[in-house]
C-alpha cells in the first residue's frame, strides 16, 4: 500500500479506498528479456512500473525506455479496446502493478469512480507528454526535410 501511495495521484486516497483498489489489481515481476505486452495482440490491461526498465519497441524499432517510478504504459488498448500498437519487454527485473478494465467494475461505486479519475488523468497527462515529444520530432523532421530541399521553405 505504501508503494501505491507513491504513484502519482494516489497520494490523496484514503486508506480504506486504496486497500480496496489494491485488492483489485494484480502485482507482478518480470524478469530481464520477459514480454509484458505483444504488439498486436489485444489485452485491456494498463500498466504502471513501480521499479525497473522496461522496453517500449515497434517490430524490432525501439520507441522508449521506462524506468520512473509511475511510469504508465499499455493505456492506448485500454482506452479504445483496440490491438496493441507496441511490445513491452522488461529490461531489468521489473515489477509493475496492472489494472484490468474488467476487474474495475467489480469495485464498489465510489472506489470506482475515484479509481477512474486518477487513471484518466494519469492517462491524459502522459498523452499530452508523448503528443508535445511529437510535435518536437515533428518539428525537427520538416526542419531536416526543408535543409534537404524536400520540403517547400
Amino acid at each position: 500500500m505504501d508503494t501505491l501511495r507513491l504513484l502519482p495521484g494516489f497520494e490523496e486516497i484514503g486508506a480504506d479506498r486504496l486497500a480496496e483498489i489494491l485488492a483489485a489489481v494484480s502485482v507482478r515481476q518480470y524478469e530481464p528479456g520477459e514480454l509484458i505486452i505483444r504488439e498486436g495482440e489485444v489485452d485491456s490491461r494498463v500498466f504502471f512500473l513501480v521499479q525497473g526498465q522496461v522496453r517500449i519497441a515497434k517490430g524490432e524499432a525501439e520507441l522508449d525506455r521506462l524506468h520512473r517510478l509511475g511510469d504508465l504504459f499499455g493505456e492506448m488498448g485500454a482506452i479504445d479496446g483496440g490491438p496493441r500498437c507496441a511490445s513491452v519487454q522488461a529490461v531489468q527485473r521489473s515489477l509493475c502493478l496492472a489494472v484490468d478494465a474488467a476487474v474495475m467494475r467489480t469495485l464498489r461505486d465510489e472506489s470506482r469512480l475515484l479509481f477512474s479519475a486518477v487513471l484518466f488523468r494519469t492517462f491524459a497527462e502522459r498523452l499530452a507528454e508523448r503528443l508535445r515529444e511529437m510535435n518536437d520530432e515533428n518539428l525537427r523532421l520538416r526542419e531536416l526535410l526543408r535543409a534537404h530541399g524536400l520540403l517547400p521553405a
